[in-house]
């Protein structure tokens, strides 16, 4: 099938198979991803600046007609990449940057000119880190970043209400680490019986419940409007998605958080955007322009892939210099190439995506698609929203010869995000990239300790989705040894002192059992595939906490203790699970027919139907307003877990912000450690848990346990009480006696206490 430039009859060719036959014959003309290969002009001369396919002279250079080299490397940069880092297109025509950028420093600096109400929103320090920030990203068009980051701060300043300005001053600066995280889709959660899918209005109804059990923070996965391809991250406008109810449904969703005192969390999505977006519609429809807010790689050829350390499988893009990239290929299922072809007025073009092919990356190192993303954030902030999901940050930034993650570039476009939400969410706004990698790797993502805004916070993340401990988490409740808990414990002291972790307990996306030890993630895999999980790409499992748990309230609640133990984070509640919420094979059938026909009118190969169906999907889908109420009136045991579990949390700072020690030689089967709270305000609490369903006992010393648990001023003998069971239940279980040299306890099938020292007298 011909690509064409019709918007109406879009039409892209994934060429996967190509590479097996030998039929992929890639345009010779320049790499936009190539500065470090020397380009040139006629004559043998290197290529100018200048001319009509460069844009308008940047501020940058003096003569128009300078040599373009990049700033600080005297490399020489082609005309196509100068297309994609230089070309600012209709909207910067005729602007001056580096004027405004110069009168806007000088109004930091005192002098009265239109940019003096930044001084009230910004410091000069400030700014000047964020110079430097934008330097990295595009050398070449600094100070345009700067003068647009500013311009939608100003915006989304300005665009606030008197009742979110209150709501964020009253705002404590850690916010985020007070309460348990709630992680829902917008569509998902209390959805009204006989329906398939719920709205923001719906959702809204739900908070007061959340906000009686003790959720503070939710986080609420995209709703912004999307294609249907990948769960609402095929972004197809930024607009409210009109089937959520637009954005009057968003708007009640923020009233009714701010009257309830609960922070929202909301994603943001700068990596890709849909192929329905109207910026690529635009650009197939003939506005050359929009070229460069995308990847154009119209020289690379894919040359194969090959399987690197982690398991991952890397696609090998060859350029014309013969240099080879090597992106992971995310979802191999539907592409193993990485470049989607389209064809504009007549020139055919390849375009990077990361993920799914209908997804196309954006060209991050353009201020316009930057000043575009701002604008973006600015109007959620604007209505209250106080901290960003930042998705997939590890590829935003791409440098030919590199794998595309983690790079340098990203770490700065990840700072200029934080930057942002701190500027407009005065000083309090977080953000928490994705990356779904162990804690040495992601913990890298923190950045480096500064002042901003005058106040002390990592340059990049405030806090961090905890991969790593949810792969421990269910080695510890599928393969039951206690010294899995205690492994996590020692990367924690190694790669994440002073830092803040989302510790997750199950999540939208696969579990990641890659990064499980070897031998432990065989085990793991093969018992959650036996009770209905689905293998997704090689490197997890999707499905819900509840299957993988065998439907036993019991494992159910011990799952959710366990997710309170790790130091330094919060535990996340995925929406459902503290009612049972199974897994749903119907969706999952239901998201391969949404699918299909996208991957199909696009053009790509989809065979035997394999290529549209998400096995993730399995473990999302909806849980109504029935199951929620049955689960209430039941006084489920995990929903009472929960509510208990994050009262103490609230009240309780060694279950909060207490470090771990071992407690006694309890075993493999049994997981007994102190929480000790950091600061020293509280008495610390003992969690002790049977990791197995059989019966297990455990015999302590108790000059040690006295000791630990500073009972010394409470006498002999002394009492253990359950805190756990006390809120829970809401009654005074007896009391453990420790008197003597030994204390022995005999746990049942998957017990779990959380035991304080209290006086007998």
């Amino acid at each position: 099938m011909e690509p064409t430039k019709h918007a109406q009859n879009l039409v892209l060719r994934d060429t996967s198979d190509d590479t097996s036959t030998g039929q992929q014959a890639p345009e010779q003309a320049s790499n936009v991803l190539s500065a470090s290969v020397p380009r040139q002009g006629p004559a043998g001369e290197p290529a100018r600046h200048g001319g009509p396919d460069s844009g308008v002279a940047h501020a940058l250079f003096d003569v128009e007609d300078a040599e373009l080299r990049i700033p600080g490397s005297g490399l020489p940069v082609g005309s196509v990449e100068a297309h994609w880092l230089l070309d600012e297109g209709s909207d910067g025509v005729g602007r001056d940057w580096r004027r405004e950028a110069r009168r806007l420093f000088a109004a930091l600096d005192g002098a009265r000119n239109e940019w003096s109400d930044l001084a009230a929103l910004t410091t000069q320090a400030d700014a000047l880190r964020l110079l430097s920030c934008a330097r990295v990203i595009n050398a070449f068009r600094t100070e345009e970043l700067v003068v647009r980051f500013y311009e939608q701060v100003r915006a989304a300043r300005a665009a606030q209400s008197e009742r979110v300005r209150a709501f964020f001053d009253a705002l404590p600066a850690d916010w985020y680490t007070d309460s348990p995280l709630y992680y829902t889709y917008p569509h998902s959660l209390g959805v009204p019986e006989g329906q398939a899918r719920g709205t923001l209005f719906d959702l809204a109804r739900q908070l007061p419940a959340l906000r009686e059990l003790g959720y503070k923070n939710i986080q609420v996965l995209p709703h912004w409007s999307h294609g249907g391809g990948d769960g609402g991250y095929d972004v197809s406008d930024f607009t409210v998605d009109p089937a959520l109810g637009g954005e009057a449904g968003f708007r009640a969703l923020m009233d009714e958080a701010m009257r309830l005192g609960m922070r929202v969390i909301t994603d943001f999505i700068p990596n890709h955007v849909s192929v329905r977006h109207p910026w690529f519609q635009a650009l197939l429809a003939g506005d050359e322009k929009k070229l460069s807010w995308f990847l154009p790689m119209d020289a690379v050829e894919c040359v194969g892939s090959e399987t690197d350390r982690k398991g991952k499988l890397r696609v090998l893009l060859r350029s014309a210099s013969g240099t080879v990239s090597r992106p992971w290929a995310i979802f191999p299922h539907a592409s193993q190439r990485n470049l989607i072809d389209i064809e504009v007025n007549g020139k055919k073009h390849h375009l990077f995506h990361s993920f799914y092919p209908f997804q196309v990356d954006l060209n991050l190192r353009n201020p316009e698609v930057l000043g575009e993303l701002f604008a973006v954030l600015g109007w959620e902030l604007s209505l209250g929203v106080v901290g960003k999901r930042t998705d997939a940050a590890p590829h935003w930034f791409k440098e030919e010869g590199t794998d595309f993650e983690n790079l340098a570039g990203t770490h700065a476009l990840q700072e200029l995000f934080k930057a942002f939400v701190r500027h407009v969410v005065v000083g309090k706004g977080i953000t928490v990239p994705e990356v779904g990698e162990g804690l040495q790797e992601a913990s890298g993502y923190f950045g480096r300790k500064v002042s901003l805004l005058g106040e002390p916070c990592h340059t990049e993340g405030d806090a961090m989705f905890g991969f790593e401990w949810n792969s421990t988490l269910w080695a510890l409740l599928i393969d039951g040894d206690a010294e899995l808990f205690w492994r996590f414990a020692a990367h924690m002291d190694a790669y994440g002192a002073d830092t803040f972790w989302f510790n997750m307990g199950r999540h939208h996306d696969e579990l990641r059992t890659d990064l499980m030890p070897e031998g432990v993630r065989e085990r793991v895999t093969a018992v959650l595939l036996s009770r209905g999980a689905e293998l997704f790409a090689g490197r997890g499992v999707g499905g819900r906490m509840a299957e993988f748990l065998e439907r036993d309230p019991e494992q159910i609640a011990k799952a959710f203790f366990l997710n309170a133990l790790p130091p330094r984070g919060a535990p996340v509640t995925y929406y459902g699970d503290e009612v049972g919420a199974v897994n749903q094979p119907r969706y999952m059938a239901e998201e391969q027919a949404r699918r299909l026909p996208i991957l199909t009118a696009l053009g790509f190969p989809t065979g035997d139907g394999s290529a549209a169906l998400d096995r993730r999907d399995i473990g999302r889908g909806s849980v109504s307003m029935g199951q929620l109420a049955a689960a209430r009136a039941e006084g489920y045991l995990p929903l009472r877990t929960t509510r208990a579990l994050n009262r103490l949390w609230e009240r309780r700072a060694s279950l909060r912000r207490g470090d771990v020690a071992r407690v006694g030689d309890t075993g493999a089967d049994v997981l007994s450690t102190l929480k000790v709270d950091r600061q020293g305000e509280d008495a610390p609490l003992w969690a002790l848990c049977n990791l197995t369903g059989a019966p297990r006992q455990v015999t302590l010393r108790v000059a040690e346990l006295r000791g630990a648990l500073k009972a010394g001023r409470l006498g002999q003998p002394f009492g253990l009480r359950d805190v756990l069971a006390v809120e829970r239940d809401g009654r005074e279980p007896s009391l453990l006696v420790v008197e003597g040299d030994t204390l022995t306890l005999t746990l049942a099938p998957h017990a779990h206490l959380l035991l304080e020292a209290v006086s007998l007298s």
